[in-house]
């Protein structure tokens, strides 16, 4: 269900780019939205309407934070196109949007459960964070020149499909 509901990024940032820039997205990134969300629905295993999501509350508190997540991300990726079109410095907006979700993420586990990190398990982390988060969205904030961010959002989704060759 994470994978799922944090790919419904497109579903925020396609309107939302459209009420800020008046940006127009064509019939075929629409489709390709709903095609991929449906996509990542059958490749994720999604089961949103699971009778257990309804009767334990830790599972819809992680549905909740996923799809803030989704709206976050694309709240960065409108954020992203915002700085391109006025040639802001690109990693400082990367700085400030991945260091204010780690510091909601750190908050909420203090706040809901404990947070438990070993010295070894904190570099991996750390290592991923860079190689599979901001040297990824570095390079996708580097293709946003050329590409709207209703479309960069579209093409992200691209990621649940890369992971699951690789994964195989």
């Amino acid at each position: 269900n994470t994978i799922f509901l944090h790919n419904l990024a497109p579903l925020f940032a396609i309107p939302l780019v459209f009420w800020l820039f008046s940006e127009r997205t064509s019939s075929n990134v629409i489709l390709g939205a709903v095609i991929s969300v449906f996509g990542v629905g059958l490749i994720s295993g999604m089961s949103l309407f699971h009778a257990s999501h309804f009767t334990n509350p830790r599972y819809l508190l992680g549905d909740f934070l996923s799809l803030v997540s989704a709206v976050g991300y694309a709240g960065v990726l409108v954020w992203t196109q915002l700085c391109r079109k006025h040639n802001l410095p690109i990693l400082a907006t990367l700085f400030v949007s991945w260091s204010t979700a780690a510091l909601v993420l750190v908050t909420l586990t203090l706040f809901l459960g404990t947070m438990s990190l070993s010295i070894g398990s904190f570099w991996w982390v750390l290592g991923l964070a860079f190689f599979c988060t901001n040297l990824p969205f570095t390079l996708l904030s580097q293709g946003m020149k050329k590409v709207p961010a209703g479309t960069a959002s579209l093409l992200s989704m691209s990621e649940v499909l890369f992971a699951t060759i690789l994964g195989v």
